[in-house]
């Protein structure tokens, strides 16, 4: 049986932390779908179009992880594509308890699992908002970003 992950957020914009949790999940799943959601709470600083782009730009070279987007409920699109288990990042124990709640909200409705990876601790502090922050403030991003992705980013 096919083993698949499904690594979900809102990557406004990915940083090198959610990069780093995708390839540990890709190299423990057959495939990895990175899926691009919407995010009620924050107001987004990219377009879904353009998150989806960036992270493709980001994945290309890796042959089991595939980006799409959805703005429906995570856990039928996990059902839907027969996902084995929901994998998210934690940086500390506010993102853990956070990460529990929706936990136990898709395992209530479509009996999902999760699993937690912790974040590296050189990646720990990286957040989007940070990112979106020193670009806000015309800082350098590359050292928060995946590989080669800076300029991509900054196009945009």
């Amino acid at each position: 049986m096919k083993k698949m992950a499904l690594c979900p957020g809102s990557f406004d914009p990915l940083t090198l932390g959610h990069y780093d949790i995708i390839l540990r999940a890709a190299a423990m799943f057959d495939e990895v779908i990175v899926l691009v959601i919407k995010n009620t709470v924050k107001n987004a600083f990219l377009s879904p179009v353009q998150r989806v782009a960036f992270a493709e730009k980001c994945f290309e070279q890796y042959s089991n992880i595939r980006v799409d987007m959805h703005d429906g409920l995570l856990c039928e699109y996990a059902k839907e594509q027969g996902v084995t288990a929901i994998v998210k990042g934690v940086r500390g124990a506010t993102d853990f308890e956070y990460e529990s709640q929706l936990y136990a909200i898709n395992r209530e409705l479509e009996n999902c699992e999760t699993i937690f990876i912790p974040a590296k601790p050189e990646y720990a502090y990286i957040s989007s908002t940070f990112v979106r922050d020193m670009i806000l403030y015309n800082r350098p991003i590359a050292p928060y970003l995946p590989p080669n992705s800076a300029e991509y980013l900054k196009i945009r």
